[in-house]
């Protein structure tokens, strides 16, 4: 991302991964993550942002009417 998105703001790069990545593998490991995987994003200083099915979907939705 900060090679080829250099004109976007931190909080624009991570709402674009949040976005982009849940519809590339699927919504719901991003809704309802294990303790298993909540500890391997911990050890890979991946912060973990709890959220919701309609959330991603309606993020994502907009972004592509848009």
């Amino acid at each position: 991302m900060d090679k080829f998105a250099i004109n976007m703001r931190e909080e624009e790069k991570q709402e674009f991964l949040f976005l982009f990545f849940p519809f590339m593998y699927g919504i719901y490991p991003y809704t309802f993550a294990t303790d298993k995987q909540k500890e391997a994003m911990r050890k890979a200083n991946i912060p973990f942002k709890k959220t919701t099915i309609y959330d991603i979907a309606y993020k994502e939705i907009l972004k592509l009417l848009d």
